[in-house]
């Protein structure tokens, strides 16, 4: 099958499976997230503390937040502990939390509410590790399994997108390798200012692009190349390749050889320039001079 063809169906496959996700988790994974949440709330109004601001679990943290505040360090973070095996051996369970100041000049009473929670946490810590481990952490781990079965399909997907697009790169750029192909680069969008009636007005404009093509050892042993004719490919694997090349202002024609190596990297900057990059920055410079002008007659 033409790998464009392959390349079409796993995009549109994609597409799918990357809104088939995005339901699972908008009307399952977040629903039942908070369905456990509500749960371990209250939980910790019967067992440990009735007025706590919030309580939020994650795959290896539960986050208590004593009271509403937005200021730093308001929350008490118990973290689980385990092995990279996640086998149940050797876990265990660690607290962090803050130390606010508590100053007689001031209102203490969301410091004092801190201290308050921190204790009723330490004093139930047991009990706290004991639910946690038989029951949230099980359920939490469920609902994540469930949802990142979902996105590692998009994962699997993107990678055979991936290797199916430098397959196809790798097809088209062989006709670099065929004596009497020719090529001027794509130009590179750019834009410039003038003042029309006292207001900066940004208009695009196109220079010419240029790649380096090394040929030898040094850093400086490189032709700086607008376009070119590949004279010739020879079949030889150390032979070397001949390319007729423009670069400067004076549109004279020189000649460089390089070997394949050389020649192959310099293709690769070629292709993508002309395939994609060019483009992405063309659009880029739109849209940058659309904003531009849209801010200087606001």
């Amino acid at each position: 099958m033409n790998k464009n063809v392959i390349l079409s169906a796993l995009q549109s496959q994609l597409q799918t499976i990357k809104a088939a996700a995005v339901k699972h988790e908008q009307d399952v994974y977040e629903p039942a997230v908070a369905k456990l949440t509500a749960k371990i709330e209250s939980w910790f109004a019967t067992h440990v503390m009735d007025n706590l601001h919030s309580v939020a679990i994650t795959s290896d943290s539960i986050v208590i937040k004593p009271s509403d505040s937005t200021g730093y360090g308001n929350d008490i973070t118990i973290n689980y502990r385990a092995s990279w095996r996640r086998d149940g051996n050797n876990d265990y369970f660690t607290t962090y939390c803050y130390r606010p100041d508590i100053d007689s000049r001031e209102d203490n009473s969301n410091a004092v509410h801190y201290y308050n929670a921190m204790a009723s946490i330490a004093s139930t810590f047991e009990s706290i590790c004991n639910e946690y481990k038989t029951k949230w952490l099980p359920a939490i781990a469920k609902l994540n399994s469930a949802k990142e079965d979902k996105y590692s399909e998009i994962y699997g997907i993107e990678r055979e997108i991936r290797t199916c697009e430098t397959e196809i790169a790798e097809l088209e750029k062989e006709i670099y390798n065929q004596s009497g192909f020719e090529c001027t680069l794509k130009p590179y969008a750019n834009y410039t200012t003038n003042y029309d009636s006292g207001e900066c007005v940004y208009t695009k404009r196109e220079d010419a692009y240029h790649i380096k093509a090394f040929y030898g050892r040094s850093k400086w042993d490189y032709a700086y190349i607008n376009s070119f004719k590949v004279v010739s490919f020879p079949k030889a694997k150390h032979a070397k390749v001949v390319l007729e090349w423009k670069g400067g202002s004076d549109e004279k024609t020189r000649t460089v050889e390089l070997n394949k190596t050389r020649y192959a990297e310099f293709v690769n900057e070629v292709y993508y320039w002309q395939t994609s990059r060019a483009d992405q920055r063309d659009a880029e410079i739109n849209d940058r001079i659309g904003r531009y002008n849209e801010k200087a007659t606001a």
